[in-house]
């Protein structure tokens, strides 16, 4: 008896073997901003030590801020504070507390004088320069005015000559409250100092109980100034890489960060699939997916199916096709030999086909 061959109206019934959607490439992770500790607000880039395109490592020093040489000045100057105190408590202990505290005290205010002498000192060699580089760029943006005036000069040269001014006068009037402070807080400190010695007693009992007090205080402010240090490096906080650098060395760090990073060892693709063909789609499915820069289809298994439907992110440059079609995310995740291929290409359209012949199999 000969077999009924198929007809027409039930070949074309037949639900394909794949499902096919579009999809964008994505890292494993988000795309990670690094912008530094929310303390630094308003810090500039002093050092940038990777360039884009480069591997990092979670903890990897990243760039240093310009806060820098002030954090650590400030580190050395608890650490000397921790040796002050570990000296009093050394002498109060040998029972010789008075002595000791006498002479530490006299040091102590002889060190003051001297740190107010040589900051006050620094403070105003450093508004004197920064006075003459003021003078020599207002000089410079006075000539080129003329010139400017003349369309000899762009309006870009002359903009930064005038922008090199302001800073200047800003730095200028941040040096001057800087000298203002020191000779405010300064003279109290030694006063305060003088007035410490003038009353020392006879070594008691409490004195070593109180330098040994004072040394914590010191050790406590040397943690304090190190947990301050550590702000001015950023690290990286994963294993990854640079995609795109936000500020450059001497740039003040804006709201996009000082750069991006993302784990691009293992790459996906977020496939935005019709609701009506989602029922079909299974975690461990296999997926090709492809691109007219790809001499091969790169390969890759479904992961994760989303549980939101949604509008496509993803347009194509077909007109007929609804832009308006409800979707639902599926990631999948691309084999490594194939995630290089991608791990430069964040963002990609591509086109992938989901086989509905690799169901996966029901755990007995």
């Amino acid at each position: 008896m000969a077999i009924a061959e198929a007809s027409p109206l039930d070949m074309t019934q037949r639900e394909p073997d794949f499902v096919t959607a579009l999809g964008r490439v994505r890292p494993k992770d988000e795309i990670i901003v690094v912008s530094g500790s929310s303390s630094t607000e308003n810090a500039r880039v002093a050092e940038l030590l990777v360039r884009e395109g480069d591997s990092v490592q979670s903890g990897e020093i990243i760039a240093i801020l310009d806060n820098f040489e002030r954090l650590q000045a400030t580190l050395l100057e608890a650490e000397t504070d921790v040796s002050f105190a570990q000296a009093e408590l050394d002498r109060a202990e040998a029972g010789d507390a008075k002595q000791g505290q006498i002479a530490a005290q006299e040091a102590h205010i002889e060190d003051l004088r001297g740190q107010f002498e040589g900051k006050v000192a620094i403070q105003k060699a450093t508004i004197a320069r920064l006075e003459a580089e003021l003078d020599n760029a207002k000089n410079e943006y006075e000539r080129m005015l003329p010139l400017a005036g003349e369309g000899a000069i762009s309006t870009s040269t002359i903009e930064s000559r005038r922008l090199d001014v302001v800073t200047l006068q800003e730095d200028i009037r941040g040096a001057r409250a800087r000298l203002e402070e020191i000779l405010d807080s300064y003279p109290n400190q030694i006063l305060e100092a003088r007035s410490t010695l003038a009353n020392l007693q006879e070594v008691r009992p409490v004195d070593v109980n109180v330098a040994r007090a004072k040394l914590e205080q010191a050790l406590a402010a040397v943690e304090k100034a190190e947990a301050e240090l550590e702000l001015a490096y950023v690290r990286s906080p994963i294993n990854g890489r640079v995609l795109k650098v936000h500020t450059f060395p001497g740039e003040t760090i804006g709201s996009e960060g000082i750069l991006e990073l993302a784990q691009t060892q293992t790459m996906y693709v977020i496939g935005e699939v019709y609701e009506t063909d989602i029922d079909r789609v299974r975690v461990g499915q296999t997926v090709s997916v492809t691109h007219s820069m790809f001499e091969t289809e790169l390969r890759g298994t479904v992961e994760q199916i989303g549980a939101q439907v949604g509008k496509k992110d993803v347009l194509s440059s077909d007109p007929s096709l609804d832009v308006d079609a409800r979707v639902v995310e599926v990631k999948i995740r691309l084999n490594p030999e194939d995630s290089q291929t991608v791990s430069n290409l964040i963002n990609l359209q591509v086109e992938i086909k989901i086989n509905m012949d690799s169901q996966p199999k029901n755990p007995s």
